[in-house]
C-alpha cells in the first residue's frame, strides 16, 4: 500500500472507531498496519448510570429494559438476549455484540428517553414510569 494510501486508510479507521469504539475490524486493520488505538472508555459513577436504569418503550409490545450491576450498564430488548452497554461518554454508550449505539436524553437533569442508533436508523424511546 503505498503511503498516501495507507495515511488514509489509518485515519478512516480512526475516526470508525471515533464512531463506533466497538468496531473490532477497525481495530485489527490497525493492528495489521502497525497502529496501536486504545479506545478510551470514561468511567461513569454508579450513581450516574443508576439514572439510566428503567424501562424505555421503543414500539408497541417492544421495550428495553436497562439494569445496572456495579459500574456496568445492560440492556435487554423484550424476546432477546441481555447486552452490556459500553460508555463513549456521560450519556453516550455503543454495543459490542452489534453495530449500534444509544444515547440517553436529559432535560432538567432527569432522563426522558433514549434513542436507539442502529442500521442507519434513529429509533426513540420514552421511559416508562416506575
Amino acid at each position: 500500500m503505498a503511503d498516501g494510501q495507507k495515511e488514509a486508510a489509518v485515519e478512516n479507521y480512526k475516526k470508525s472507531l471515533e464512531l463506533n469504539p466497538g468496531n473490532d475490524n477497525a481495530v485489527q486493520m490497525l493492528e495489521k498496519m502497525g497502529v496501536t488505538h486504545a479506545v478510551e472508555m470514561p468511567e461513569l459513577s454508579a450513581d450516574v448510570l443508576e439514572t439510566y436504569v428503567g424501562t424505555y418503550n421503543l414500539a408497541p409490545g417492544f421495550d428495553i429494559e436497562i439494569t445496572r450491576e456495579g459500574t456496568r450498564l445492560y440492556g435487554q430488548a423484550t424476546g432477546q438476549g441481555r447486552f452490556e452497554l459500553f460508555p463513549k461518554s456521560e450519556t453516550e454508550f455503543y454495543l459490542k455484540v452489534v453495530a449500534a449505539q444509544v444515547v440517553f436524553n436529559t432535560k432538567d437533569g432527569q432522563v426522558e428517553s433514549l434513542t436507539l442508533f442502529q442500521g442507519g436508523q434513529e429509533l426513540p424511546a420514552k421511559k416508562m414510569e416506575k
